[in-house]
């Protein structure tokens, strides 16, 4: 390379960093010496068709909303526990049950934080296999020794 900045994702010119070079921006003080120079960066850096794909893909940690790593957590839970043979074999009162039993784990007295949560993420994901069992065999479940 000549010394000037390369995007890494499409091989062009880094139009930011080479502004930064020529004096063009300040990062420091986010300033521009003319108009005419940050239009012409702002218009190259929109030009990167592989940019917007890399950066969807490099998320920080700080940028995951609480949401999003609950379900993380659910998921996680899911995955310890899956059985796709098992879980089939369930009838809809075994799923009933199984979430009421977990679920009631998290009713202490006094009550217990840590634990009302840990049975709540646990119950989440049972219901979340329940309802991926019903789908995985197009509405029907195990049957039940009276149907």
């Amino acid at each position: 390379m000549d010394g000037r900045a390369y995007c890494l994702v499409c091989g062009a010119e880094d139009a930011l960093e080479n502004a930064m070079g020529l004096g063009w921006y300040d990062p420091m003080s986010d300033t521009w010496d003319t108009e005419e120079h940050e239009q012409i960066v702002i218009k190259a850096q929109n030009n990167c068709p592989g940019e917007k794909e890399v950066t969807r893909q490099i998320v920080k940690e700080s940028d995951i909303s609480p949401r999003q790593k609950l379900y993380d957590e659910i998921e996680g839970v899911i995955q310890q526990y899956a059985n796709e043979t098992f879980d089939d074999k369930n009838t809809a009162n075994d799923w009933i049950a199984y979430i009421a039993h977990y679920a009631s784990k998290g009713c202490t007295l006094p009550f217990d934080g840590l634990t009302f949560r840990k049975a709540m993420v646990v119950t989440a994901g049972l219901a979340i296999s329940a309802i991926e069992t019903y789908d995985r065999n197009n509405g029907n479940m195990a049957k039940r020794h009276y149907d």
